[in-house]
């Protein structure tokens, strides 16, 4: 159990990494509705990463390394 719960706190983090870039993204460009679907997404995605490793503080290494997956693939997907 608790390395499916390591491991979805990594997905929910890349998630709200990408989510980020493409919210950002899209205040950039001045897009409201892509850009609020983007910004309501991003708190869902982090309250439900919080409440996993509240409990269990060890999960913070796995945001970390969602945080930084996420934030890469985000760049490399918004460059092409």
């Amino acid at each position: 159990m608790y390395w499916l719960n390591f491991g979805l706190v990594v997905m929910f983090t890349i998630l709200t990494d990408i989510c980020w870039g493409l919210y950002i993204m899209k205040v950039g460009e001045k897009k409201a509705l892509p850009a609020s679907i983007w910004g309501a997404i991003i708190p869902f995605l982090s309250a439900n990463t919080i409440l996993m490793y509240v409990d269990d503080h060890s999960f913070m290494w796995a945001a970390v390394i969602g945080a930084f997956i996420g934030t890469y693939i985000t760049i490399k997907y918004l460059k092409k």
